[in-house]
């Protein structure tokens, strides 16, 4: 079971991370860069539990949250920018990664299976959410907050009628 999510902040990805937590009522953390710096100006206030790293750099604060969670979910449309250092951090530091490519057809209750496996298998109670910021991948935060609903909520009983 997940006990706390965490993010670097990030429009996008990122942000749907943080909103689902919000959300849902799961705790959240990450490690942002220094002025909570983001494309998209300054990282909320409203995100309090994020702590700012002595850097501008963001990847600094990208390879702070992977050591920090048990283990790492990228979703994605294009495995660039921070998105790829992230997936080639997690490989290098052997810390668990499990990837979702927003752009490629998938069983959503097949990918929950799977997904939710990785996470026994792994041990995995702090979670990372990476990817894509919004202006690498339109639409990328929605589409990410339905995915994480999807994989991480108790499924709606069937209708016994």
């Amino acid at each position: 079971m997940i006990r706390q999510i965490v993010s670097g902040g990030q429009t996008g990805v990122d942000r749907a991370a943080l909103d689902f937590a919000i959300k849902y009522g799961i705790d959240y953390f990450g490690f942002i860069p220094r002025n909570r710096r983001a494309e998209d100006g300054r990282i909320p206030d409203t995100y309090t539990f994020l702590v700012e790293t002595e850097s501008y750099d963001y990847r600094v604060r990208t390879v702070k949250n992977l050591i920090y969670a048990d283990g790492t979910l990228i979703i994605y449309r294009y495995l660039i920018g921070g998105t790829r250092l992230t997936y080639q951090k997690c490989k290098e530091l052997g810390k668990p990664l499990y990837l979702i490519a927003i752009n490629k057809d998938f069983d959503f209750l097949e990918e929950r299976e799977k997904f939710n496996n990785w996470l026994k298998n792994h041990r995995v109670s702090i979670l990372n959410v990476a990817g894509n910021r919004e202006s690498e991948a339109q639409g990328i935060y929605g589409v990410s907050f339905r995915l994480l609903e999807r994989l991480l909520l108790p499924l709606e009983p069937k209708d016994s009628r």
